[in-house]
């Protein structure tokens, strides 16, 4: 890997950490970090009424307002695994939180790539069915 690729590398891994250590405690600070283009996808997304795919910063930061509000979750266990290309990264990590009474306790796994230090793609995998345990039908949210 040239030196501009490891340059490029590691920082987007120290962007990933810090966006990653922000979600859940500060949220303009995680905005600010988001590429205008940015594309939020959810794969298991409509199974519980999210969005499988959610394009541009202002909808993502709509979208994750109310996710936020809802399931308050902050992530740990934070595990980021460069790949072959400077600006994609495999993110493993968990997330807790026990809004209403309701635990949620969540493995999760992301792709997340970057263009010009900022995040233009976040591609993330989760249980669905500790989603709707904890917090059943989603698809209400932000009507």
């Amino acid at each position: 890997m040239s030196d501009d690729n490891t340059q490029l590398r590691d920082a987007n891994v120290a962007l990933a950490t810090e966006l990653m250590e922000r979600f859940g405690r500060d949220m303009d600070g995680w905005y600010d970090h988001l590429h205008d283009d940015v594309v939020m996808e959810f794969p298991f997304g409509p199974s519980v009424g999210m969005p499988a795919r959610v394009e541009g910063k202002d909808a993502v930061a709509g979208v994750f307002k109310v996710v936020c509000d809802v399931v308050q979750v902050q992530f740990s266990n934070i595990r980021i695994t460069p790949t072959a290309d400077p600006a994609r990264l495999v993110v493993e990590y968990t997330g807790y939180s026990e809004p209403n009474g309701k635990v949620y306790d969540q493995t999760y796994i992301s792709v997340q790539e970057f263009r010009d230090g900022k995040m233009i793609l976040f591609r993330e995998y989760w249980n669905a069915i500790v989603v709707r345990d904890a917090f059943g039908d989603l698809s209400g949210l932000g009507s």
